[in-house]
């Protein structure tokens, strides 16, 4: 996956002025409640501009992490391809899980257009 830390910037929230602060853990993204969070801590920390605020290690999104089945690292590279909140929220975690299980989900994906068409 490319980065494109330009579009992030766009979209990240500073948290280093006590103006702005990461959403609620319970604000929804995608279904899961803690993931909106995660996106916003993640995109500050990309651009340095998580304050106070950590990215990793927290166990909060630790939480979110397990159930989701993926790890800080792999949700880090997908943010950092400038995905906005939407494109974020449609995404299938396995989506995160690298190149080739992206391509099964894709095919997963596919294959239930298809069989509703």
């Amino acid at each position: 996956m490319q980065e494109n830390l330009e579009k992030v910037k766009l979209l990240a929230r500073d948290l280093r002025n006590g103006k702005e602060f990461p959403r609620s853990p319970r604000e929804k993204l995608g279904g899961y409640v803690i993931a909106a969070r995660c996106v916003d801590k993640c995109r500050a920390f990309l651009l340095g501009m998580n304050g106070e605020y950590n990215y990793w290690p927290c166990s909060l999104a630790s939480q979110w992490f397990a159930f989701a089945g993926i790890t800080p690292e792999q949700f880090k590279e997908v943010v950092a391809t400038r995905a906005t909140d939407e494109e974020l929220g449609r995404m299938d975690p396995r989506a995160f899980q690298g190149e080739q299980s992206r391509r099964g989900v894709e095919m997963e994906q596919q294959n239930a257009r298809h069989e509703t068409q």
